[in-house]
Formats: structure tokens, sequence, C-alpha cells
């Protein structure tokens, strides 16, 4: 495909090569943006760490079998490390749409690599955030909440030829992640992030945050000080490594409305950067965290916990006992 060399849209930065785009209407996609800057919608980080992200919408073409527009995602990155954030995104999607997994729902297809950008398709629906803002009871929201965690049960019980340790790709393909450990995979990360957290904690302006980060060091620590034999690595499920998201949100899981009104179905999961072999608490205690910044009131965030767990197969899980690997979650970008 010919597509122009350069090009500035809206802020966008480009220069385009021909890349190979597998959908029929794809050869358009560029040609378009330059002529109408009104297809492109931008959101952009405003942290400036993550990368940007845009959605280009492409008419159908006079000749096209559907009459809707198609919508891809075009991400850009801010900073090598969300470029390299977005290399392993893609990375994770082939190894996921491989025909030798056994991941239950639909990904992004990534399309190519155009100017630094790369370039995604569209999953249907909207995410978890906007489904649950757009629930009319509190019923449809346990709905929702009970389907969220469903969805992670089926993701931990999925397999993943190739995939590396969650959270560090770089480090290549986990072997025979069967096989492995919970405490050892605790260990691999903690070697890596404690000593960049000890190292971070003295240059820590706010005393407040230097404090809950020296908490959640410390947690994490004395979690890895107990035995091998110790059921918190022993107990089932959690003695061995399961395949994680990494950053499980009901912002990255999207949802459609299914017919009849039978509730919300998940119509494809996002955001795979971070996915890999590794703990399934860690997915479990984020699920659980991001539930506490939803625009509902208390009691109903308590009740749509109990749903997720209650989904996830779960009903008794120990958040408090957990709480180690939501703190190794949120210490982990310490060493990135």
């Amino acid at each position: 495909m010919s597509v122009p060399a350069s090009a500035q849209t809206n802020h966008l930065q480009r220069t385009v090569p021909d890349i190979a785009l597998s959908t029929d209407d794809a050869a358009t996609l560029y040609a378009l943006i330059d002529a109408r800057p009104d297809l492109l919608q931008a959101r952009k980080d405003p942290t400036g760490q993550n990368s940007n992200v845009f959605f280009v919408s492409v008419p159908p073409s006079d000749d096209s079998s559907t009459r809707a527009p198609r919508t891809y995602v075009l991400k850009q990155p801010t900073n090598a490390a969300s470029a390299q954030a977005l290399d392993h995104e893609s990375s994770n999607l082939g190894l996921i749409r491989a025909a030798s997994t056994t991941f239950p729902f639909a990904v992004p297809e990534f399309l190519g690599t155009a100017g630094g950008l790369r370039v995604m398709t569209l999953l249907p629906g909207v995410n978890g955030v906007r489904a649950l803002a757009a629930c009319e009871s509190t019923e449809e929201r346990m709905q929702l909440v009970h389907a969220f965690g469903a969805v992670l049960a089926a993701i931990h019980a999925c397999e993943v030829r190739g995939a590396a340790m969650v959270w560090f790709q770089s480090e290549g393909a986990l072997a025979h992640p069967g096989r492995a450990g919970s405490r050892d995979w605790f260990a691999r990360v903690m070697h890596r992030v404690a000593p960049a957290v000890r190292a971070a904690i003295p240059a820590i302006g706010d005393e407040a945050y230097r404090a809950r980060t020296q908490r959640r060091l410390d947690l994490c620590l004395a979690v890895l000080d107990r035995l091998d034999t110790d059921p918190v690595w022993t107990a089932a499920p959690f003695s061995r490594l399961h395949f994680c998201h990494g950053d499980y949100m009901l912002a990255n899981v999207m949802f459609e409305k299914t017919a009849q009104g039978g509730g919300w179905r998940c119509s494809g999961v996002l955001d795979l950067g971070d996915a890999g072999y590794g703990d399934a608490r860690s997915d479990l205690m984020t699920g659980i965290e991001c539930l506490e910044f939803q625009n509902i009131s208390r009691e109903e965030i308590a009740g749509c916990q109990s749903a997720f767990l209650s989904g996830y197969g779960m009903p008794d899980f120990d958040r408090a006992a957990a709480e180690p690997w939501d703190a190794c979650y949120l210490l982990k970008d310490f060493a990135a």
C-alpha cells in the first residue's frame, strides 16, 4: 500500500512507510487522516508517561459490503518506557491470538507500525467503567461486576505459550510456567523491585507517600520471608502460576449489552502489555481496588466487590491477607 511520506494532523507527527494492514479499507486510512482531520479523536496522556491514543473512524467505501465506519486505534509512545510497553503489548497480542492459545476473549489485532505509531483494531462495546455508569439499577451493576469477575477467572484458566513473567516481558518466555511456584515468582519480582524501591525512598519528598511506600515494601518482604511450606505459598489455587492480565481493571475490559435484556457480556480485553505468568492474587487485588474509584455509593462498592469475587468463584477470598500482592503491583513501576 502506498501512503503519504509524512503528515501532521492535530499535533500528530507521522513519517509513514508502506505498511500492509489486514483490512480492506485500510489502504485509505492515512490519506483520510490527512484529508479529514475531523475523523481523528485524540486521548492525550496528561502525565506524559504513557502513550497517547488516537481513534480514527474510516467511512465505508462505495463498494463496501457494510455501511458502518471502521475505527482504528493508533497508539503513540511519549517516551522510551511507553515505547517498550507498546512493543510488549504487540508481542503479547500476537501470542494471545495464536492458534496454540486458549485465551477465551477477543483482543485487538495488531496491524502494524507506521512512523512509530502502533495501529490496532478497535474492539466492539464500551469499557467497564462506561458500562457501570450506564447501568440503571443496583441489580444491573451487580450483574456487570459479577461478569467482570468471571472474565478474570477465565483468563486465569487459559494457557498462552511463549508468554513471559507478568510485568517483566523483557526477560523472555517463562519456561514451564505450569511447574513454577508462586513463591518463586514473587521472589523474582522482588529481586528486581526491592533494590529500586530502597534506592528511591530517601528521595520521595511527600512524607505520607514515602511512609506508604516503605510499608508496602515491608509487607512484600515479610511475606517473602515465609517458608516454602507456608500455606500462603502452598494453598490452592495460588500455589502455582496462572496467566495474568497484569493490570486488571474495569477500564481494560469491554462489555456489550446482550439481547432481550439479558445483562452484560464481555466483548473483549484490552491493554495486555503487562500480561504474563504470575500470581493470580495480583489481578484479583487490582480488580477489587478499581471498584473503589467508581462513581457509586460506599455501600454499593462493597456489594460490587463481593459480586466480583463471587463471579471469580472465590467469594471467601481474604483481601486483607492478599495485601502484599496489591503492594507488589503498586511498587513494580519503581523497577521499570
